[in-house]
């Protein structure tokens, strides 16, 4: 049901982002500017976090009936339920899902790249798009190596910190 109204929105979002408009006199992509530009990219990013949805599909799927039918039978709301029982069950799922999309953010290159180049006035540069630019573009090999070194540090830092509160969320 909530995948047929957000069906029109996506539509229209991206019927906006593929109209020209009449500006000064001369045809203009909508999607020009460095702000509209990042709602060209939105739609396309919509299909990267299905995999955590997956994830928390998954995580809902192995907390037992059982609990939320005791849960009713003590005369728990459907809030305290939530906050009781599922929220805490679900911590683990929620950071790998976290990890995984914080991960994929990272080191997004590829619809930056394809889409836009960076551009405009290097509104959609990823820090993986940066390296590239660096390495390939305007041959600065050390430059290019030190940002994907950074770019390595970050992630893994990201890796770490998730794994900490995995481990103590599953506690």
């Amino acid at each position: 049901m909530a995948n047929r109204r957000a069906l029109p929105l996506v539509l229209l979002l991206m019927a906006f982002i593929a109209v020209s408009v009449t500006a000064g006199g001369k045809q203009e992509a909508a999607a020009s500017g460095p702000v509209s530009i990042q709602f060209a990219i939105s739609p396309r990013e919509v299909g990267n976090v299905i995999p955590g949805y997956l994830i928390l599909l998954t995580g809902l799927q192995t907390i037992p009936p059982e609990l939320y039918e005791a849960a009713e039978i003590d005369g728990a709301g459907r809030l305290a339920r939530f906050r009781r029982i599922t929220l805490p069950l679900l911590v683990p799922s929620i950071l790998l899902a976290l990890l995984f999309r914080s991960m994929d953010a990272l080191r997004a290159f590829e619809l930056p790249f394809a889409l836009t180049q960076g551009g405009p006035a290097g509104s959609t540069q990823t820090l993986s798009l940066f390296g590239y630019r660096q390495f390939f573009q305007f041959l600065q090999f050390d430059s290019g190596s030190a940002v994907s070194v950074v770019q390595f540090v970050l992630i893994l830092a990201f890796g770490l910190v998730y794994l900490r509160l995995f481990r103590r969320g599953g506690q």
